[in-house]
């Protein structure tokens, strides 16, 4: 799914105030230490009435009783309705990246989130309340496959996809290394069926090459997404950049669905001397900007970044960054128009709440969310897509990086 997002589980960043009221750490302080599950239950309404007073939480704790006396299939799990009133507290929010995970879906979340895990490669994303293909990943079965940004998924399997929630969406895609799964698309109001045979992904997220366009030789630095080592990868990158010396880098964040925000930030950080980076809107008036530090070792290089309808959430950011404060070319299409801030709360029991804490803004204060950001030079992709031996885009950004 593509998202930004801090993890307090890395220690990335606490944000305070917010935390404290973010429905994990909630429950969390509520729940005692203490008793059978039916006590600590009831001790939770008790506090929760005590603290929502304007609320009728005795029909919370009504609920439960009914359940456990008089539900057919009695006696239920304690622990599943608990999970499950949960689920529903964040499912009233009726917004599609914030969400609950059981343990066994956290433990595939992490694997997700540092690049590594059984499925066919492809973000997800909701557009105007349609299951769409953000990009499928580099080298993947989705992208052996054909799938294109903006593809609609009508159907997975037998299913349709019309009432699904992104997150029941990617559980349905995902599985067992060896399977498949027949997604029924939409593209160009055109329908298309194609089986995935799913994969055991891994991804480098940062990879380094060069070029030699007019004999002036330019980086080229390719993002897939934000994870947990994008920072070091990217370092490394940079090292080698400063040894060869080129004349120019493009930094090509094509279907590159965004992970975790302080990565974005550290590259972008790269080119920026001073000033903001991204402006994160908490609501209520409260803004953080984060700035960029002085040492900016690529900041004497030529840059081009290259975009596309892929390129969302922290890859938007690190493009609006650089776009707003060095007026880099964009090259390519509109980006797809991710402009929230999620935060991974780990709870007690090993699930995992993803909740949407703030919206970010360019350094210029422009939100994209449901936009996306436009290139300054636009290159549509060719009608049979990319391909190594015709990348329209990357041609045109690197005439741009190698200068006159």
């Amino acid at each position: 799914m593509a998202t930004t997002f801090r993890s307090n589980r890395r220690a990335i960043v606490v944000l305070g105030l917010l935390v404290s009221f973010a429905i994990g750490v909630f429950v969390g302080r509520l729940w005692p230490a203490g008793g059978t599950p039916e006590q600590r239950f009831a001790a939770v309404v008790e506090r929760l009435t005590k603290l929502a007073p304007g609320a009728d939480v005795s029909a919370l704790g009504r609920t439960w009783e009914l359940i456990q006396s008089r539900y057919v299939k009695r006696p239920v799990d304690s622990t599943e309705l608990i999970r499950g009133a949960i689920e529903g507290m964040v499912r009233s929010l009726n917004d599609p990246y914030s969400f609950y995970l059981n343990p066994e879906e956290a433990a595939d979340f992490e694997d997700e989130i540092n690049g590594k895990f059984e499925g066919i490669g492809a973000e997800l994303g909701l557009k105007d309340n349609q299951l769409v293909v953000i990009a499928p990943l580099p080298q993947s079965p989705a992208e052996r496959a054909g799938l294109r940004p903006r593809d609609s998924i009508v159907r997975i399997d037998s299913s349709a996809t019309e009432a699904m929630s992104l997150e029941e969406a990617v559980s349905r895609i995902r599985g067992q290394e060896g399977t498949t799964v027949t997604l029924m698309l939409e593209r160009e109001r055109q329908p298309l069926t194609v089986s995935i045979r799913r994969e055991r992904i891994q991804i480098k997220s940062v990879t380094l090459a060069y070029r030699s366009p007019r004999e002036r030789q330019v980086a080229v630095v390719t993002i897939s997404s934000f994870t947990q080592s994008s920072t070091k990868e990217f370092s490394q990158a940079v090292q080698d950049i400063l040894v060869r010396q080129p004349a120019g880098i493009v930094v090509d964040l094509r279907n590159n669905t965004g992970g975790y925000l302080d990565a974005a930030v550290s590259v972008a950080d790269a080119w920026l001397r001073d000033g903001p980076i991204v402006i994160e809107d908490f609501g209520n008036g409260q803004r953080d900007d984060t700035m960029a530090t002085p040492d900016a070792p690529l900041g004497s290089y030529r840059l081009v970044v290259l975009i596309n309808g892929g390129t969302a959430s922290a890859a938007e950011i690190l493009a609006g960054a650089l776009h707003d404060r060095l007026h880099t070319p964009l090259v390519g299409e509109r980006s797809f128009g991710k402009g929230s801030v999620q935060e991974i709360q780990d709870l007690s029991d090993g699930s995992t709440l993803k909740l949407t804490v703030a919206h970010w803004l360019t350094p210029n204060g422009q939100s994209i969310d449901g936009v996306g950001i436009d290139p300054s030079e636009p290159v549509p992709a060719p009608e049979a897509g990319i391909t190594a031996d015709h990348d329209p885009q990357l041609e045109r950004a690197l005439e741009l990086a190698a200068g006159s």
